[in-house]
């Protein structure tokens, strides 16, 4: 599948995740954690606590906090292809584009769609199988209005 066709494919719905932060992001299962604390954290190979070392997440600042539909794309032969969340409803009409941002090591076979300051609820985190590599992270950015979704793309 080419990614320009990715605009105009049939993508589901996985679920929601409730964002107080602001902040919308993809992280690697194997790095969240139950601290002592009975809190959830991120933990990186230099400790945890976010941006805190190397990276184990992608995030995004979406500017508002709501409920985000977490979306996934599968091919022809069922295999996913891509997870997105958009912070608008009608980022299908805008004058904008989706390009490469990040990558996004997944080591464990699942990644957390999630709002990274609120991952000891379970609103605000929602765990995809996705295959173990490391994957694209795309944004999409409009013109005059400026971030409005992340993507990550399974490339394998």
């Amino acid at each position: 599948m080419i990614i320009d066709e990715l605009a105009s494919a049939t993508w589901t719905r996985a679920g929601f995740i409730e964002v107080d932060a602001a902040m919308i992001g993809f992280i690697d299962a194997a790095a969240i954690v139950d601290t002592e604390a009975g809190r959830t954290a991120i933990e990186s190979p230099s400790g945890v606590g976010m941006l805190v070392g190397e990276w184990v997440g992608v995030m995004a600042w979406c500017e508002e906090d709501g409920a985000y539909d977490v979306e996934l794309l599968h091919d022809v032969d069922g295999l996913l292809r891509a997870v997105r969340v958009e912070f608008v409803t009608d980022i299908a009409t805008l004058d904008g584009e989706w390009s490469d941002w990040q990558e996004l090591t997944v080591t464990t076979g699942s990644v957390v769609a999630c709002d990274p300051f609120c991952l000891s609820s379970a609103a605000h985190r929602l765990v995809l199988e996705v295959p173990t590599g490391t994957h694209r992270v795309q944004k999409f950015v409009a013109p005059g209005i400026g971030f409005l979704g992340i993507r990550l793309i399974i490339d394998s």
